[in-house]
């Protein structure tokens, strides 16, 4: 008699005694779920965006401040006064200076005060610029010199940018006064500048003298030529010049203080 061999049952397939055994296939696999598509464009992290957020915030406020500050200015159109000692005396000084007659006829009234606003004048006359916005210019970078340096010496952007916004919005050079042609407006921003860069300079020798001299000198020299440039239109601008000294020394010690330890 012929035996008959029958396939295996379901039962079987794993019993190890049975010869026909065979291994359990196993199970299918579920399909992975379709991922939503992604927008094009690099993944921002929120962290950063929030800090970059919190650094961007006084740079923002800091040029709103500007644009109304400058606003303000331009809103009050410069006014010449009949004053033979004061404005028209400006006036006609830097007209001598644009025709390239220097100061023009010696007389009485040509040395009374500093070069320094009539050769601003004519700088400005020969760029095309009108008075009282480069003036206002002048004023709006000792500000943020000053905000600067204010910053790093008390360790506060905010100490920083409250500084440059008092500075920015001083009435004294938003209305018809600073409106003259007369060099109380640059003489004010010219001090502003030299004070502010002295101190703003002298809170970064820490900084420079850790990147050693190859670096810090060609900086440290230009700065002092910036300084020296703001220092010489003060002096050719105006005759008070003594009390700059114990401002000075105010300066480089409040600079000193704000050394780290």
């Amino acid at each position: 008699m012929t035996n008959a061999i029958t396939p295996p049952t379901d039962d079987s397939r794993d019993d190890p005694a049975n010869p026909h055994a065979t291994a359990a296939e196993p199970a299918p696999r579920p399909a992975p779920r379709p991922r939503p598509a992604e927008a094009p464009g690099p993944r921002v992290d929120d962290g950063r965006a929030r800090g970059a957020g919190v650094r961007a915030w006084p740079w923002v406020v800091a040029g709103a401040v500007g644009v109304v500050s400058l606003v303000v200015r331009l809103r009050s159109p410069a006014w010449l006064v009949e004053a033979p000692n004061d404005d028209a005396l400006f006036a006609r000084l830097a007209g001598h200076l644009v025709d390239g007659d220097w100061l023009g006829p010696y007389d009485t009234l040509t040395l009374v005060k500093g070069p320094g606003y009539p050769l601003f004048m004519a700088a400005v006359h020969d760029l095309g610029l009108p008075l009282k916005l480069a003036e206002h210019l002048v004023h709006l970078v000792a500000c943020a010199l000053t905000g600067w340096a204010v910053a790093r010496v008390f360790r506060s952007r905010g100490a920083g940018l409250a500084a440059f916004a008092a500075l920015a919005l001083n009435p004294a050079y938003l209305g018809s006064t600073a409106a003259r042609v007369a060099r109380d407006s640059l003489y004010g921003s010219l001090c502003l500048l030299v004070v502010g860069g002295c101190l703003l300079l002298v809170s970064f020798v820490p900084a420079l003298a850790a990147r050693g001299p190859r670096w810090a000198v060609p900086m440290a020299a230009a700065a002092g030529a910036a300084l020296g440039v703001a220092a010489a239109g003060y002096y050719l601008t105006r005759e008070e010049r003594v009390w700059l000294a114990p401002a000075g020394v105010l300066v480089i010690l409040a600079g000193v203080v704000s050394w780290p330890r």
